[in-house]
């Protein structure tokens, strides 16, 4: 008997097996509903994740676009401020106006120094700024104080320069007859040529 219940009830080892098959049955399925339960709640944490990976994705490129575009001002800046700075270099008084009209041919070379589009090819900003200066001297100031119709350059009929500098408060009824009686010959001299 007692190889008997050494070995055992071969019942009693199919009830066992199937017991353990039950159980591990019963395991499996209550881990598979688990899984189930969770998977929904999982799938709308991955759903948000991605909208929120997306949503930062798009503040990312609009953050570069917008460097990119203070990069570009930025270098127009720079370059606007160079080309003015050369053509005050230069006497130009209306440097806005001739700003406008060269700016187009202006830009910026690999080596990092401006350069422009001339005839010849590509030219250093210096030389691009001072040829069309020569080449459009309506950019500076006058050479001649004065213009047609003026006399010869400020003296009175007897021959003595006029200096409107010595005009000023204080002065002799003389010495203002005198600038009334230099000024009228100079503007009477004006209006018979």
């Amino acid at each position: 008997m007692s190889e008997f219940n050494e070995q055992g009830n071969p019942g009693e080892r199919q009830n066992n097996t199937d017991i353990r098959g039950i159980v591990q049955e019963a395991m499996e399925e209550f881990t598979r509903r688990k899984r189930e339960e969770a998977e929904p709640a999982q799938r709308a944490e991955l759903m948000e994740e991605r909208r929120r990976r997306e949503q930062l994705e798009s503040q990312v490129k609009d953050l570069l676009q917008k460097a990119r575009e203070s990069e570009q001002e930025m270098a127009r800046t720079r370059m606007t401020s160079a080309v003015k700075e050369e053509l005050q270099k230069l006497g130009v008084t209306k440097v806005d106006l001739a700003f406008r009209v060269m700016k187009d041919e202006i830009r910026q070379g690999g080596d990092g120094q401006y350069i422009a589009r001339g005839r010849e090819g590509d030219v250093p900003l210096q030389d691009f700024v001072k040829k069309f200066v020569d080449e459009n001297p309506e950019f500076l100031p006058p050479r001649i104080a004065g213009g047609s119709g003026t006399s010869g350059g400020g003296h009175d009929a007897a021959g003595s320069r006029l200096d409107l500098d010595a005009i000023r408060p204080g002065m002799s009824s003389e010495e203002r007859r005198d600038f009334h009686r230099a000024i009228a010959n100079l503007v009477s001299q004006t209006f018979k040529s």
